[in-house]
Protein backbone atom coordinates (compact mmCIF):
# COMPACT_ATOMS: atom_id res chain seq x y z
CA UNK A 1 0.00 0.00 0.00
CA UNK A 2 1.74 3.21 -1.13
CA UNK A 3 -0.26 5.19 1.44
CA UNK A 4 1.06 3.10 4.36
CA UNK A 5 2.71 5.33 6.93
CA UNK A 6 3.08 3.29 10.11
CA UNK A 7 3.67 -0.31 11.15
CA UNK A 8 -0.06 -0.65 11.83
CA UNK A 9 -0.66 0.00 8.15
CA UNK A 10 1.47 -3.02 7.30
CA UNK A 11 -0.91 -5.45 8.99
CA UNK A 12 -2.40 -8.00 6.60
CA UNK A 13 -6.14 -7.76 6.22
CA UNK A 14 -6.27 -11.34 4.96
CA UNK A 15 -3.94 -14.29 4.71
CA UNK A 16 -3.22 -15.45 1.19
CA UNK A 17 -1.60 -18.84 1.24
CA UNK A 18 1.16 -19.40 -1.29
CA UNK A 19 3.22 -22.46 -2.08
CA UNK A 20 6.32 -22.80 0.08
CA UNK A 21 8.59 -24.27 -2.57
CA UNK A 22 11.97 -22.72 -3.32
CA UNK A 23 10.94 -21.37 -6.71
CA UNK A 24 7.92 -19.51 -5.35
CA UNK A 25 9.82 -18.14 -2.36
CA UNK A 26 12.67 -17.02 -4.62
CA UNK A 27 10.24 -15.32 -6.99
CA UNK A 28 8.24 -13.56 -4.27
CA UNK A 29 11.06 -12.64 -1.89
CA UNK A 30 14.22 -12.36 -3.98
CA UNK A 31 12.98 -11.26 -7.39
CA UNK A 32 9.88 -9.25 -6.49
CA UNK A 33 11.06 -7.59 -3.26
CA UNK A 34 14.78 -7.79 -2.54
CA UNK A 35 16.17 -7.16 -6.03
CA UNK A 36 14.24 -3.88 -6.54
CA UNK A 37 14.95 -2.80 -2.95
CA UNK A 38 18.68 -3.46 -3.34
CA UNK A 39 18.76 -1.57 -6.64
CA UNK A 40 16.96 1.41 -5.07
CA UNK A 41 19.33 1.48 -2.07
CA UNK A 42 22.34 1.16 -4.36
CA UNK A 43 21.11 3.88 -6.72
CA UNK A 44 19.98 6.29 -4.02
CA UNK A 45 22.70 5.81 -1.40
CA UNK A 46 25.58 4.16 -3.26
CA UNK A 47 25.66 1.08 -1.05
CA UNK A 48 27.63 -1.59 -2.87
CA UNK A 49 25.53 -4.31 -4.49
CA UNK A 50 27.82 -7.01 -3.08
CA UNK A 51 27.31 -5.70 0.44
CA UNK A 52 23.53 -5.73 -0.06
CA UNK A 53 23.65 -9.28 -1.46
CA UNK A 54 25.75 -10.31 1.52
CA UNK A 55 23.27 -8.74 3.93
CA UNK A 56 20.35 -10.53 2.26
CA UNK A 57 22.20 -13.85 2.26
CA UNK A 58 23.20 -13.38 5.90
CA UNK A 59 19.61 -12.62 6.92
CA UNK A 60 18.38 -15.67 5.02
CA UNK A 61 21.00 -17.92 6.61
CA UNK A 62 20.15 -16.56 10.06
CA UNK A 63 16.42 -17.14 9.55
CA UNK A 64 17.07 -20.65 8.26
CA UNK A 65 19.32 -21.40 11.25
CA UNK A 66 16.65 -20.22 13.71
CA UNK A 67 13.92 -22.23 11.97
CA UNK A 68 16.17 -25.28 12.14
CA UNK A 69 16.83 -24.73 15.87
CA UNK A 70 13.16 -24.21 16.66
CA UNK A 71 12.13 -27.30 14.70
CA UNK A 72 14.74 -29.52 16.36
CA UNK A 73 13.82 -28.23 19.84
CA UNK A 74 10.23 -29.23 19.14
CA UNK A 75 11.07 -32.63 17.68
CA UNK A 76 10.16 -31.55 14.15
CA UNK A 77 13.13 -33.04 12.33
CA UNK A 78 11.24 -33.01 9.02
CA UNK A 79 10.68 -29.25 9.37
CA UNK A 80 14.33 -28.71 10.34
CA UNK A 81 15.47 -30.59 7.24
CA UNK A 82 13.04 -28.60 5.09
CA UNK A 83 14.33 -25.30 6.51
CA UNK A 84 17.94 -26.29 5.79
CA UNK A 85 17.07 -27.43 2.27
CA UNK A 86 15.09 -24.29 1.47
CA UNK A 87 17.87 -22.08 2.85
CA UNK A 88 20.54 -23.86 0.81
CA UNK A 89 18.39 -23.67 -2.33
CA UNK A 90 17.74 -19.95 -1.94
CA UNK A 91 21.42 -19.23 -1.28
CA UNK A 92 22.20 -21.01 -4.56
CA UNK A 93 19.76 -18.75 -6.46
CA UNK A 94 21.56 -16.47 -8.98
CA UNK A 95 20.66 -13.37 -6.95
CA UNK A 96 22.49 -14.73 -3.88
CA UNK A 97 24.93 -17.30 -5.25
CA UNK A 98 28.49 -16.62 -4.18
CA UNK A 99 27.49 -14.25 -1.37
CA UNK A 100 28.90 -16.67 1.18
CA UNK A 101 29.42 -20.26 2.20
CA UNK A 102 26.81 -22.33 4.00
CA UNK A 103 28.10 -25.30 6.00
CA UNK A 104 25.22 -27.03 7.76
CA UNK A 105 23.49 -24.05 9.35
CA UNK A 106 26.68 -21.96 9.68
CA UNK A 107 27.18 -19.18 7.17
CA UNK A 108 30.31 -17.18 6.37
CA UNK A 109 29.73 -14.20 4.13
CA UNK A 110 32.17 -13.07 1.44
CA UNK A 111 31.43 -9.36 1.80
CA UNK A 112 31.78 -7.16 4.84
CA UNK A 113 28.70 -5.50 6.33
CA UNK A 114 31.01 -2.78 7.74
CA UNK A 115 29.69 -3.21 11.31
CA UNK A 116 33.28 -2.94 12.56
CA UNK A 117 33.24 0.73 11.52
CA UNK A 118 30.43 1.55 13.96
CA UNK A 119 31.81 3.02 17.21
CA UNK A 120 32.02 0.12 19.64
CA UNK A 121 31.24 -2.36 16.85
CA UNK A 122 33.21 -5.44 16.03
CA UNK A 123 32.80 -8.26 13.59
CA UNK A 124 29.36 -9.72 12.96
CA UNK A 125 28.61 -13.38 13.57
CA UNK A 126 29.20 -14.40 9.96
CA UNK A 127 31.89 -11.84 9.14
CA UNK A 128 34.43 -12.53 6.44
CA UNK A 129 37.09 -11.15 8.81
CA UNK A 130 38.19 -13.12 11.89
CA UNK A 131 38.98 -9.82 13.66
CA UNK A 132 38.12 -6.23 12.74
CA UNK A 133 40.44 -4.84 10.06
CA UNK A 134 42.99 -2.25 11.08
CA UNK A 135 42.07 1.30 10.15
CA UNK A 136 43.58 2.32 6.86
CA UNK A 137 46.48 4.69 7.17
CA UNK A 138 48.01 7.09 4.73
CA UNK A 139 51.00 5.56 3.00
CA UNK A 140 54.35 6.44 4.52
CA UNK A 141 56.51 8.84 2.55
CA UNK A 142 59.25 7.12 0.56
CA UNK A 143 62.57 6.57 2.25
CA UNK A 144 65.35 8.97 1.21
CA UNK A 145 67.19 7.60 -1.76
CA UNK A 146 64.27 5.40 -2.83
CA UNK A 147 62.77 7.95 -5.19
CA UNK A 148 62.94 7.16 -8.88
CA UNK A 149 65.76 8.70 -10.88
CA UNK A 150 65.44 11.75 -13.12
CA UNK A 151 63.11 11.55 -16.11
CA UNK A 152 64.49 10.28 -19.37
CA UNK A 153 65.68 13.09 -21.69
CA UNK A 154 62.94 14.20 -24.04
CA UNK A 155 60.16 12.64 -21.96
CA UNK A 156 58.96 15.96 -20.54
CA UNK A 157 57.49 18.77 -22.64
CA UNK A 158 59.80 21.71 -23.26
CA UNK A 159 58.76 25.04 -21.76
CA UNK A 160 57.85 27.83 -24.18
CA UNK A 161 60.61 30.20 -25.24
CA UNK A 162 60.47 33.53 -23.40
CA UNK A 163 58.28 35.94 -25.34
CA UNK A 164 57.53 33.42 -28.06
CA UNK A 165 55.24 30.57 -28.86
CA UNK A 166 55.97 27.06 -27.70
CA UNK A 167 58.18 24.97 -29.93
CA UNK A 168 56.51 22.47 -32.24
CA UNK A 169 56.00 19.03 -30.75
CA UNK A 170 58.78 16.54 -31.25
CA UNK A 171 58.16 13.75 -33.70
CA UNK A 172 57.64 10.37 -32.05
CA UNK A 173 60.74 8.27 -31.62
CA UNK A 174 60.94 5.38 -33.97
CA UNK A 175 61.40 1.99 -32.44
CA UNK A 176 64.56 0.04 -33.23
CA UNK A 177 64.21 -1.76 -36.50
CA UNK A 178 61.46 0.54 -37.77
CA UNK A 179 61.99 1.92 -41.22
CA UNK A 180 61.51 5.57 -41.97
CA UNK A 181 60.29 7.14 -45.20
Amino acid sequence: DPEATAPDDLWLTEVRARPGDGGTVADVVLTTHLAPLAEAVHTRYGVARGLLRGNAASALAGAGRELDRWARRHGRTDTAARARSLTAGLLAHPLLAGAGTLTGTSFRRRSCCLYYRVPGGGVCGDCCFPTPPEPTRSPRPPEPGSLPGPPEPGSLPRPPEPGGSPPPPRPPRSSPGARSG
